[in-house]
């Protein structure tokens, strides 16, 4: 009876833990905050995912590879923790700057302006536009213009 009482406990731990946060003082939060949720937590599952295929499939080749990805993790678990507080312009704020610097780091040492990955910025641009407004899409499609110069030019 107390292990069933601990795994019903656990389960709803679970549910709770995924369940996006909710404000009812104002539904416009609400809602922006199951956004970011749902975004994050469809980029944890990912890069879970990631990590056990590269774990079993290629262990030998993984090496710096996991401790980038368990970096982001971290940092992806910090943000919902941030999003959890109510805070959600700054969990927006990091989710989009860290989607732009991961995504320009690969593009400079693993691609450069060919590739494709280099292109997903407009992802991140889109989603910073609806999330923090016109400005700070601007901002991050003046950011990703200047990188794929400098990325040209190198």
């Amino acid at each position: 009876m107390l292990a069933r009482l601990t795994s019903i406990q656990l389960i709803s731990s679970v549910r709770k833990a995924l369940a996006p946060p909710v404000f009812p003082d104002s539904e416009e939060k609400t809602r922006v905050a199951a956004i970011v949720h749902t975004v994050l937590l469809t980029i944890v599952g990912t890069v879970l995912v990631y990590l056990g295929v590269r774990v079993l499939y290629f262990p030998e080749a993984a090496g710096l590879d996991i401790g980038v990805n368990l970096l982001l993790l971290g940092l992806l678990l910090l943000q919902l923790n941030i999003l959890r507080r109510g805070r959600i312009v700054l969990a927006s704020l990091t989710l989009t700057a860290t989607g732009w610097i991961a995504l320009t780091v690969e593009a400079w040492f693993f691609g450069g302006v060919r590739d494709g990955s280099f292109t997903a910025n407009i992802i991140v641009i889109v989603a910073a536009t609806m999330l923090l407004g016109w400005r700070a899409g601007i901002i991050y499609l003046g950011l990703s213009i200047l990188a794929g110069l400098g990325l040209a030019a190198a």
